[in-house]
């Protein structure tokens, strides 16, 4: 048994209350990077104690350790942060890891590093002024379509003004924020509404730089607490291009934790998503872009392509890291020229991107 089938084995335990079979082929030290990788050692600790020594599991269990004091803040600043949005007559929807860790086993098992929100954008100026009355510094406010929130000692707080950028799958989750509804202390999607959601985004990470096993874990308990709502949502995702997709992932979380994970032969699918770690790759990303442009301009273009538009992003691509921008349109060029000298003194780095932009296709992505 490979570390990556062993990471499969000890989650599916984990996620059916069993434990884990100690292997001989694993060395416990250098697996729990594997999970850290992952973000799920968390998950790996239920799964092993009692099977392994103390000494063994001793950085799981710090790591398990962490999760339940950051969940047990989170889940306390999320409920108190939605009392008062309410107060203000501010409708500000939960979503994301919020919505997801309460159909884990148990909620540490999926730390989320922020706290998100679903707000109207006619609604920044005053969120802001609730943040920044609770304590919360401002990171990033107006430069994209989130607004970034910190406060010591590990709240991040995500106000998202929509749920794709650009108007992502032709504008199907525009109305989203219409749809939530009052749900327990706040406001929150119903359950097909928020897997349709998560589907796409999902589909999202996966065609940008990768996505690890942990949105296989989600997309396969969500999965079926839509199935034991006997709620129909393939409609929905055939008219946004992402049936295949879903049916597709749906395949390989049956494989891995339907039941206790037995060790079998793995397709391009599964490779991908064991290589990429929580949120992807480098290489993943550059590999996907490079694929995409082989596809609209042929395979001697492709790479030629990529590294114009990595010399000349779009407008929107640079309002972010240049918010100056915004208010001056025109200053552009000389963006492109000031990235260009900062280039420079990152030479290794470009030449890393080169080499992988190169480098031939390790797994096949496309659905």
């Amino acid at each position: 048994m490979t570390a990556k089938q062993y990471l499969i084995h000890c989650v599916s335990c984990a996620l059916h209350g069993r434990k884990a079979i100690l292997s001989d082929d694993i060395r416990l030290d250098s697996f729990y990077a594997l999970c850290e990788k992952h973000h799920v050692a968390p998950m790996v600790y239920d799964a092993l104690e009692g099977v392994a020594s103390a000494a063994q599991l001793h950085p799981f269990e710090q790591s398990r350790n962490k999760a339940i004091a950051r969940t047990a803040i989170q889940q306390n600043e999320s409920a108190l942060l939605s009392g008062i949005f309410q107060t203000q007559g501010i409708k500000a929807v939960h979503f994301k890891g919020d919505n997801i860790s309460r159909l884990y086993p148990s909620p540490e098992m999926r730390v989320s590093s922020d706290i998100d929100f679903l707000i109207d954008a006619k609604q920044r100026d005053n969120v802001k002024a609730v943040m920044e009355q609770q304590g919360y510094q401002t990171m990033h406010f107006k430069d994209s379509d989130v607004d970034v929130y910190y406060k010591l000692p590990v709240l991040n707080v995500e106000i998202h003004t929509c749920l794709f950028e650009d108007h992502g799958f032709n504008g199907y989750f525009d109305d989203y924020l219409k749809r939530a509804v009052m749900c327990g202390e706040g406001f929150r999607f119903s359950q097909a509404d928020f897997y349709i959601y998560a589907v796409a985004h999902f589909y999202k990470h996966y065609n940008a730089s990768g996505c690890g096993i942990r949105f296989l874990i989600d997309h396969y308990l969500l999965g079926r607490a839509v199935a034991d709502a006997d709620l129909q949502v393939n409609d929905e995702l055939e008219k946004i291009g992402l049936l295949d997709f879903k049916m597709k992932m749906d395949t390989i979380a049956q494989k891995w934790f339907a039941d206790v994970y037995a060790p079998a032969a793995m397709d391009d699918f599964e490779g991908y998503i064991l290589a990429s770690g929580i949120y992807g790759t480098t290489e993943g990303n550059i590999q996907n872009k490079k694929a995409k442009l082989t596809k609209k301009y042929g395979k001697r273009s492709a790479a030629f392509i990529y590294c114009l538009k990595r010399l000349f992003p779009t407008y929107r691509q640079l309002c972010t890291p240049f918010p100056v921008l915004r208010r001056y349109p025109f200053l552009l060029p000389f963006v492109w020229i000031f990235r260009w000298g900062k280039g420079l003194t990152k030479i290794k780095k470009i030449a890393h991107e080169i080499k992988l932009l190169l480098k031939k296709e390790k797994y096949q992505k496309d659905i």
